[in-house]
């Protein structure tokens, strides 16, 4: 097996791994999850936009360290919206310092029922947006 610390982050959104619900950690808590070895692994958190993914291919005795952090986007800020939050993986250096003061907690409820994990997320968003941008910008080109 291998250890998985995901960390909540301040923007409390729920966590995801491969496509099931772990739930809110929120700012204090963290979960921890024994993974499959060998076998490629997403852990993601929902985003205003689209989801956000890190996946990482766990190997046998070995940790790994997942913080979930908010995005300032200054249009939140002058909007006072919700806050976007994002997924990143850290050192073992950094996961152990930012782990001491956490607790741990029990996977819960998250408010989608599943998280679809495309090939590249990403990718797939901005091909999807920019294929509609042009439709409604050039629809000669895109309508015949």
């Amino acid at each position: 097996q291998a250890g998985l610390y995901i960390l909540g982050g301040s923007a409390g959104h729920d966590v995801w791994l491969n496509g099931r619900c772990l739930g809110y950690a929120g700012p204090s808590g963290f979960f921890y999850i024994e993974v499959e070895p060998e076998q490629e692994h997403w852990i993601s958190t929902d985003n205003l936009f689209f989801p956000d993914h890190v996946q990482i291919t766990a190997k046998t005795g070995e940790f790994y360290y997942i913080q979930q952090y908010a995005k300032l986007l200054s249009w939140n800020i002058l909007l006072q919206g919700p806050i976007p939050s994002d997924v990143r993986q850290l050192t073992t250096q950094q996961g152990l310092k930012k782990i001491t003061d956490r607790v741990l907690i029990q996977p819960n409820s998250c408010i989608r029922k599943s998280m679809p994990l495309p090939e590249n997320p990403r990718k797939k968003f901005m091909s999807e947006t920019l294929s509609q941008s042009k439709d409604v910008l050039f629809p000669q080109e895109h309508g015949s």
